[in-house]
């Protein structure tokens, strides 16, 4: 059993957890990579406490196989996949065919995350922990017990964690876009979704409460203009340039999208140089 809370005395059940999680450390760096699209080229060895890995085809990958989750240096984990697996040693495998920044977690994808790095195999098998919202962002003490026991004694271990809510975040949009009309600008993008996105024959759901999005133009790193729309389109006016750029509009022009939230606020910005 899996328990939290704000302190040792104040520990709940979190979650039941049927077996342990396949759990590694990478042997190689892995800078960043394309985001969206597999990257043939790039390759990944990590090894394993136990367990084995294997190449899947294609179409089982894009369905959830093969996924790993890699802790960065800055603690943040990415989700990334792969097809192909080649054991190289001893629980030492040779990853390939790698597909980053996946389930949202972009974010959390480092300009390179050294070797020596956490990987936890994600198994349909893994348990969730159960949160409530008001606990984002409060560090909490979590212990690893088994079943029907104290959360301490004998078998347990601990470690401290801080929930922020990753997994509520709205996602990235995409497909951003630009295009000029009298003077004006039109902004246009893509929402993605966390919940019920699979198909392929309709837009992505909503999955969130409301649609709202929150656009930023940049000048360098300083933003000149921030709006908020209800729809995946934003007309950057002639008049808002001429405010913002007295000396003239700049091409390209830096745009970034982020998505909102109810529960959890803005998600994941999406940045393009249009």
């Amino acid at each position: 059993e899996a328990h939290a809370g704000p302190s040792a005395e104040a520990l709940t059940v979190r979650a039941q957890v049927p077996q342990p999680a396949t759990v590694g450390v990478t042997r190689t760096d892995l800078p960043a990579g394309p985001l969206h699209r597999f990257s043939p080229g790039a390759a990944l060895e990590v090894e394993l406490a136990a367990g084995r890995l294997e190449s899947r085809p294609l179409a089982a990958v894009l369905a959830g196989a093969n996924a790993l989750a890699v802790q960065g240096a800055g603690g943040d984990w990415e989700v990334l996949q792969f097809t192909g697996a080649e054991q190289v040693g001893a629980q030492h495998w040779r990853l390939t065919g790698l597909l980053r920044g996946q389930l949202g977690s972009e974010p959390a994808m480092a300009s390179l995350t050294p070797a020596g790095a956490a990987v936890v195999v994600l198994a349909g098998d893994l348990a969730r922990g159960a949160m409530a919202l008001d606990e984002r962002g409060l560090p909490l003490v979590w212990r690893a017990a088994p079943a029907g026991g104290p959360a301490g004694g004998p078998g347990s271990a601990e470690a401290a964690f801080t929930w922020n809510a990753a997994a509520l975040r709205p996602w990235s949009p995409v497909h951003l876009r630009m295009a000029g009309a009298g003077g004006d600008l039109l902004l246009s993008w893509m929402r993605r979704t966390r919940l019920g996105g699979d198909g392929w024959d309709l837009e992505p759901p909503l999955g969130e409460a409301f649609e709202r999005y929150r656009v930023e133009v940049l000048d360098g790193e300083a933003v000149v203009r921030a709006a908020e729309v209800e729809t995946a389109a934003f007309t950057y006016t002639a008049a808002m340039q001429a405010e913002d750029f007295p000396g003239g509009t700049p091409s390209p022009l830096t745009v970034r999208v982020a998505q909102g939230s109810a529960a959890v606020g803005w998600g994941a910005a999406a940045e393009r140089v249009l």
